[in-house]
């Protein structure tokens, strides 16, 4: 089973402009911010793709066409029909194993359970196969401002007074919105059930009195959900069997699972087979990157010929020098280069050597 979406519902999810931030099975420990583009524009913009890590920080981005497969995306394709048949439960993570304190509060956890979507025909949608959006808000629909990841709120004190609650948007921008859990610091005891460091729901006989309990048959499809979470698809993506060469290059066939690191690219067929030309390859699932050297895949981004046997050279200690050299081999780079010692970290780190003296 798969989403299709087309242009027309991607740019609809967005319909500001902003971007669609996602977290995919395909690529484990990134988070991948998708802008749609304007396919009505003249002439009609493509998506692009950018990536952070779990620090936040911004890594070369899986090529455009591998996170569009991953979403099931088909230009032209009909749309999908999502329907909610439960929506996100929350329930509350205490700060110690023990803790019954049901008083929501700074430094407790909102866990979101997530919510049971089927198809059309009714036939439920395996996790990771709905693309959609979380977003923390108060209940007036302002964003929640604490750390937070799309299954975790950590409460802080900005909080207190309000309560918190989490909606879930569809690619298709069908919409599940959750129950309002708070007021924050209120001295008031929620009903929302207590969850343990792994966060699953206790079952009834231990949770507090008075605790809301989700239906029996959500709780049934919250079981499977979580049985399933190693191999979310009933249809795997296939394998990668080549990979094209380009800044970044790609993997074939099209909507393909990436490469999780080097040693799973042993397989894949390069082209062209000759050594790539410099600035060249492509980006593994881990977000690390390599290229075809005419011979065996290595990590790295491709240098110009003879330079990985030429002598050690010396880096340039002008930000242009630096500049130069990264925009010659394909490397961008992030926020945090902002020193000379940062920039020719990160040329080392794509696997870039220093210019022969």
């Amino acid at each position: 089973m798969s989403i299709i979406i087309d242009e027309a519902s991607a740019a609809a999810l967005a319909p500001d402009g902003s971007l669609i931030d996602m977290e995919l099975p395909e690529f484990p420990n990134l988070k991948v911010s998708l802008d749609p583009g304007d396919p009505n524009a003249d002439p009609p913009e493509e998506p692009t793709v950018t990536a952070t890590n779990r620090d936040g920080e911004e890594v070369t981005p899986p090529p455009v066409a591998a996170v569009l497969g991953a979403l099931r995306y088909t230009p032209g394709a009909p749309k999908p029909k999502p329907t909610v048949v439960a929506p996100p439960t929350l329930a509350l993570m205490p700060r110690y194993a023990g803790d019954e304190n049901t008083v929501v509060g700074a430094g407790m956890t909102i866990i979101k359970t997530g919510a049971h979507w089927t198809d059309e025909n009714g036939a439920p949608f395996p996790p990771g196969t709905v693309p959609i959006r979380t977003d923390w808000l108060y209940s007036d629909g302002r964003p929640a401002p604490g750390k937070h990841t799309d299954s975790e709120y950590l409460v802080d004190d900005r909080d207190n007074g309000a309560s918190i609650k989490v909606v879930e948007t569809a690619i298709s921008g069908e919409t599940s919105e959750s129950a309002a859990l708070g007021p924050v610091a209120s001295g008031v005891s929620s009903t929302a059930p207590l969850a343990d460091e792994q966060g699953n729901l206790l079952p009834a006989d231990e949770q507090p009195p008075g605790t809301v309990m989700p239906p029996p048959s959500y709780l049934e499809v919250e079981e499977s959900t979580r049985q399933n979470m190693e191999d979310p698809l009933t249809e795997p993506l296939p394998p990668a069997t080549g990979a094209d060469s380009g800044s970044p290059g790609s993997f074939t066939p099209a909507g393909c699972a990436i490469p999780a690191d080097l040693a799973a690219m042993a397989s894949v067929v390069a082209n062209p087979v000759t050594a790539w030309l410099t600035g060249e390859h492509v980006v593994l699932g881990d977000a690390s990157t390599c290229y075809w050297d005419g011979a065996a895949w290595t990590a790295g981004v491709a240098a110009a010929a003879g330079a990985q046997s030429a002598p050690a050279g010396t880096w340039p200690r002008t930000h242009a020098a630096l500049d130069q050299i990264a925009a010659d081999m394909g490397v961008t780079f992030t926020p945090d280069a902002t020193t000379i010692d940062a920039k020719i970290a990160e040329l080392e780190a794509a696997g870039i050597q220093p210019p022969p003296a």
